[in-house]
């Protein structure tokens, strides 16, 4: 006895899920910001093109040694607050590149759930915004240089205002 199936259909289903995941991988590498996910024990599972190209091979080392290059957890994670709730927080970060830079980075944290609703993985997005910082910085600076000037013209109009009064009264 011979049995036939048609499983053209599965065929293509296959090339479509297998399509689908080559799209999901090359968004993930691709995006162009700082991506990793990281486990409970702060261990960085996957990092995209952008994190490794800026702090280096990644996986599976702990995330404060890749970001900060510590030896020691940091005293405030909200990776692990993630964990904890299934929240997402953001937050601003200065961190240390693989060349030993400082950068700062707006950092998001979103938990990655499992079939049963529970957080198994947290997904950190970052994005470098340092030359916003050095703006905001340059522009403090000015800000005080036209706060001097200002004061200093205004000093030297009060004395002018002074200098004609005492013209004026030397006319009279």
């Amino acid at each position: 006895m011979e049995m036939h199936t048609d499983i053209g259909e599965v065929k293509r289903l296959e090339r479509e899920l297998e399509h689908s995941r080559e799209r999901l991988t090359q968004l993930f590498e691709e995006v162009p910001c700082f991506i990793s996910v990281q486990g409970p024990d702060r261990v960085i599972r996957h990092a995209n093109r952008k994190f490794r190209e800026t702090f280096g091979p990644a996986v599976g080392d702990y995330c404060y040694k890749v970001y900060k290059h510590r030896d020691e957890q940091c005293l405030v994670c909200p990776m692990l607050q993630t964990f904890a709730d299934g929240q997402v927080r953001e937050h601003e970060e200065v961190l240390t590149t693989g060349d030993g830079e400082k950068l700062h980075a707006l950092v998001t944290t979103a938990p990655l759930r499992d079939e049963n609703g529970v957080v198994e993985a947290v997904i950190e997005m970052g994005v470098d915004i340092t030359q916003i910082r050095e703006l905001q910085s340059q522009l403090t600076s000015i800000g005080l240089l036209v706060g001097s000037i200002s004061h200093g013209i205004k000093g030297l109009l009060t004395g002018l205002d002074g200098g004609i009064y005492l013209v004026n009264s030397g006319f009279e």
